[in-house]
């Protein structure tokens, strides 16, 4: 169990609350400068590989849209997911000093508290992980195409505006951390916290945690949240739009559970986005949402 040192009176929320997103928030400008520059790389990407490779695209979506929906939903989060757990693998182990100020807490890594049944506990974590990311996305993503349920336009030769492209990103985010609210909240309920429960057995949170739920919450709690801004703005969206909002979810996944706070995180640029250390808090106290 946390110490009680991690524990804050309710009565301090709403200030602690204001503190982190007024006076806090304006400290280290430049890694903020620098997180919105990634934030803009991230965002512009897809719309550039769109327009650089449209012929190529326009000939994919017409003539085998299904196989390429599901590879494309298949090989991004693999990628991004494996290379952040590389990456961080190596965070965790150097220990750099520049790094480590920026720890979430002082709690010992899981591995470090129990070097012995942390092989086991790591291939469970990643298992469920890889099942959703890889299996269930491609299950779903297969039978929406199946269904016709992908509005998205795929025309390749009709590209957003950059602007454009960011609006709609913005309004499809803002309704999925609206339902994410809900559903975080209902899946704390004691009749179905049985659930969400696979996911808090971190405490201290790392990569590994990120999307290691029960397969359950995946498909109506970390897909369905997807849903309410697609579904609004049904076929005025591209495909180009809806990866730059999946990517913002998906890094946005994984920097929640890093352990580390990074200033520079671009999925944290803007005030009131929930730190890293609020989530692990969240995990570390484990009393509700």
């Amino acid at each position: 169990m946390p110490s009680a040192d991690y524990r804050i009176n309710p009565k301090d929320l709403l200030p602690r609350g204001l503190a982190s997103n007024t006076k806090e928030y304006s400290l280290f400008p430049g890694y903020k400068l620098i997180g919105i520059c990634l934030f803009l790389l991230m965002t512009y990407t897809p719309l550039y590989i769109g327009r650089t490779f449209s012929k190529e695209l326009n000939y994919c979506f017409t003539n085998h849209k299904t196989a390429t929906s599901v590879m494309l939903v298949l090989i991004l989060p693999f990628l991004i997911y494996t290379s952040t757990f590389l990456i961080m693998g190596v965070v965790y182990t150097i220990k750099h000093p520049f790094l480590e100020k920026f720890r979430s807490n002082t709690e010992s890594w899981p591995w470090e508290k129990d070097p012995a049944g942390w092989p086991a506990e790591r291939l469970k974590q990643l298992t469920r992980t890889y099942i959703n990311i890889t299996g269930l996305n491609c299950c779903v993503t297969y039978v929406l195409c199946y269904l016709d349920a992908n509005r998205f336009s795929t025309d390749f030769e009709n590209l957003p505006s950059y602007p454009l492209l960011l609006l709609q990103v913005f309004f499809c985010f803002v309704l999925a951390d609206f339902s994410f609210y809900w559903l975080h909240r209902l899946s704390h309920h004691p009749k179905i916290y049985w659930i969400h429960k696979h996911h808090h057995e971190a405490l201290n949170t790392t990569v590994i945690n990120s999307m290691s739920v029960h397969p359950l919450e995946w498909l109506f709690v970390d897909f369905a949240l997807v849903l309410p801004g697609l579904i609004l703005l049904d076929d005025k969206i591209h495909y180009v739009t809806a990866i730059s909002f999946y990517l913002w979810l998906w890094f946005s996944n994984l920097d929640d559970h890093l352990g580390y706070d990074f200033p520079w995180g671009f999925t944290k640029i803007f005030p009131w986005s929930t730190s890293n250390t609020f989530h692990n808090y969240h995990h570390l106290v484990n009393i509700g949402n």
